[in-house]
């Protein structure tokens, strides 16, 4: 597996971005499991938000990802 840290955005960078975002209250597990190579994780505290993805960095250009752990917003 290839572990990939998204970056921190402003939220200047967030606005026009759709947000990706856990509808349950728990902070276990990540998001989305697909079955390639790459890990996408929380630029604030690594946090797994993204497992097995087959592409890295450049599968959630334009959204922001709402880490469940710490409320970050991530993105490419």
């Amino acid at each position: 597996m290839l572990d990939e840290s998204l970056r921190v955005l402003s939220r200047e960078e967030v606005d026009g971005r759709h947000v990706v975002r856990r509808d349950t209250p728990t902070s276990t597990g990540p998001l989305f499991v697909s079955w390639g190579t790459f890990n996408l994780l929380c630029g604030g505290c690594d946090f797994l938000l993204m497992s097995r993805l087959p592409q890295g960095r450049e599968a959630v250009s334009g959204v922001a990802i709402e880490c469940p752990n710490c409320g970050a917003l991530n993105g490419a």
